[in-house]
């Protein structure tokens, strides 16, 4: 999205043209709160917020494109745990990824959550930002798209997905363009998780498929023993070939 401007919210000192904006702050804590968004801070009509631990592997210009119709859109979180005041069914929301418009329902939620978050701080010190957020989503009338993981595909949890991931949230320890090279190298439904620390080549693991033991077992049951013996060497060829 070469025409997408790019605006850096930042405590440190920056020399680089890779940002039309920079905006230098001295209230960014080293905590879950210098990731709040607040009324004011986009410079922009419509944006789209990234953690600075996530990396795009295609264009996302879509994520503006849904706010034709609605004023927020984020994805669910891998934590779904309760949250005061807001019942269930819930679905807890990961604040990595947000893609939103400037508008009043937007700036009532932003200010309504990061009241709620220092409350809950200080009186309850909860230090994660996203009960809160949902706290505020529940108590205004924000109009919320709720994004697919491929979105927002978290690297440090086992996950799956259907497609591409878009956007990939995390830091693991061979590199994030690694993780993205060899999580997409399908685009099958699939799962994956971390299986190495040091190698590159594997450092994440994608399965497509059940594993060889339920296909034996299963084969055994319906089959027989002598039936899944004659057809094994067939099923060997086929996986490793």
């Amino acid at each position: 999205m070469p025409d997408t401007d790019i605006a850096l919210i930042t405590d440190d000192e920056v020399e680089s043209n890779l940002f039309d904006i920079v905006r230098d702050t001295d209230e960014l804590d080293a905590d879950f709160s210098s990731s709040n968004l607040e009324p004011g801070m986009s410079p922009f009509d419509r944006t789209l917020f990234l953690d600075t631990d996530t990396y795009l592997t295609d264009s996302v210009h879509e994520l503006f494109d849904v706010l034709d119709e609605y004023d927020l859109a984020i994805a669910p979180s891998l934590s779904q745990g309760s949250v005061s005041g807001v019942p269930a069914p819930r679905t807890q929301y990961n604040t990595g990824v947000v893609s939103y418009r400037s508008n009043d329902p937007v700036r009532e939620l932003f200010t309504l959550w990061n009241d709620i978050y220092r409350e809950w701080r200080e009186e309850r010190d909860v230090v994660q930002n996203q009960p809160s957020f949902l706290k505020a989503v529940y108590e205004t009338d924000v109009d919320l798209f709720t994004l697919s993981l491929n979105y927002n595909t978290r690297l440090f949890s086992p996950g799956a997905l259907h497609g591409d991931a878009k956007i990939l949230h995390g830091r693991p320890e061979t590199g994030i363009e690694n993780a993205a090279r060899l999580i997409n190298e399908s685009s099958r439904f699939r799962a994956f998780y971390r299986n190495s620390y040091l190698s590159r080549s594997g450092a994440f693991k994608v399965v497509e498929d059940a594993s060889p033991r339920y296909h034996l077992e299963k084969s055994v049951f319906e089959r027989g023993l002598k039936q899944t013996l004659l057809e094994a060497p067939e099923y060997l060829k086929e996986r490793i070939l």
